[in-house]
């Protein structure tokens, strides 16, 4: 409880400084939580078919043709 108090007495006497910390850590949070869900969609887009592993990419045969 005395950490918590500690906590809220701080914040309130730094607002600024809280303030700036507190926006930057939820900004970095949504940037990892956003990241982290793209990759996973990416990552899982073929995973449905039995033999995804042979799944070739139109970007890979396009890359590959030139």
């Amino acid at each position: 409880m005395k950490k918590l108090l500690l906590a809220l007495r701080t914040i309130k006497n730094y607002r600024l400084y809280s303030v700036v910390n507190i926006v930057g850590l939820s900004l970095s949070l949504a940037c990892v939580i956003t990241i982290s869900r793209y990759l996973y969609s990416e990552l899982s887009l073929n995973s449905c078919y039995n033999q995804s592993d042979k799944i070739f990419g139109d970007v890979a045969l396009r890359c590959t043709a030139a």
